[in-house]
């Protein structure tokens, strides 16, 4: 006897129950699939027992497949919701997830081989402000570096690009104080690691040449890279290499940047940021401007949700044994 039962409901999940009966053994296979975040979750198990024990008859199995299912129905409701890493919270199912917005400040640079620092502090996630977004945690900042790789009028717009390697950024999640002080560079810097990033590789075309970089940069005006109070944009990719937020994070979905394809595989995220001179300081040598980082986040079980499983498993293993007896 062969019997084959699947259900599906609204593209989130499917079960199957597989009933084999050969002579005195009935084979009873149970796989749960779920589909989540670009993620597949299986969980399967398979029983035997001789034909000739009663709550093998349809009864137990009906019941079977109501526990598991109701077990992994908690263990899919308990992950439906916003998640809360290092203080810092944010919906992965949200419409704008994955966005990040950020002030940021940073040094001058005028020369090949010189560091490029920012930092700053994260003002949204997923459109929402950092009153929303922090739930145990008072701040979330930012502290990074980039070198000067080369310069020129790559695109022979008559402006200066700027091509930087070595590209690394680190959040910061702050849970006993908000004391950012954008004057003051180590203020960004102090909390848990939340997330650190590296610059993201990639050959990039201009005007018939190829350059490669993490970061590319282009100043508004004029092709005198040593001018101080420089202004202009900027975009880089970002590969995900650590931090407590870091599974997260780790989904291989940017594939394209400033309208041309990454030449070395998907990043993790995107980032866009526009920069000017600070107008108080008469040397140009200090810049602000605003970023933003986008990607994709995604759910990761937690050990409660996983329990929230084992324990409707163990249920109904209770239920078996009890049958037996």
């Amino acid at each position: 006897m062969y019997r084959h039962v699947s259900f599906f409901y609204n593209g989130e999940w499917i079960l199957g129950g597989e009933f084999v009966e050969s002579n005195k053994i009935i084979f009873i296979s149970i796989i749960y699939f779920v589909w989540h975040q670009s993620c597949l979750w299986v969980f399967g198990m398979t029983f035997f027992h001789s034909s000739n024990n009663s709550f093998w008859r349809m009864p137990m199995k009906t019941s079977v497949i109501k526990s598991l299912l109701a077990s992994t129905a908690l263990a899919w409701g308990s992950s439906a919701y916003a998640v809360n890493v290092g203080g810092i919270t944010w919906d992965p199912n949200s419409f704008f997830d994955f966005s990040m917005q950020e002030a940021i400040f940073e040094n001058n640079v005028d020369s090949v081989g010189q560091t490029l620092t920012f930092y700053g502090e994260v003002s949204h996630i997923n459109g929402l402000n950092n009153g929303s977004f922090l739930d145990g945690a008072l701040e979330l900042t930012f502290y990074g570096t980039a070198v000067v790789k080369e310069f020129g009028d790559f695109d022979g717009n008559g402006t200066v690009d700027v091509i930087f390697d070595n590209l690394t950024v680190t959040f910061y999640a702050d849970q006993d104080a908000a004391d950012f002080d954008p004057s003051n560079p180590a203020t960004a810097t102090d909390g848990i690691v939340w997330l650190v990033l590296q610059g993201h590789s990639t050959d990039r075309a201009y005007n018939g040449s190829t350059h490669t970089g993490e970061l590319f940069a282009e100043l508004n005006g004029g092709l005198d890279f040593a001018d101080p109070g420089d202004a202009g944009s900027g975009f880089a990719a970002f590969d995900v290499i650590g931090g407590e937020a870091a599974p997260y994070f780790d989904t291989d979905t940017i594939t394209n940047l400033a309208g041309q394809t990454l030449s070395n595989g998907p990043a993790d995220f995107s980032f866009t940021a526009s920069f000017q001179p600070v107008i108080n300081d008469p040397t140009g040598e200090t810049l602000l401007g605003t970023g933003e980082l986008t990607g994709r986040s995604r759910v990761v079980p937690e050990p409660a949700t996983l329990s929230l499983l084992g324990l409707g498993l163990l249920g109904m293993r209770s239920r078996v044994s009890r049958k037996t007896k």
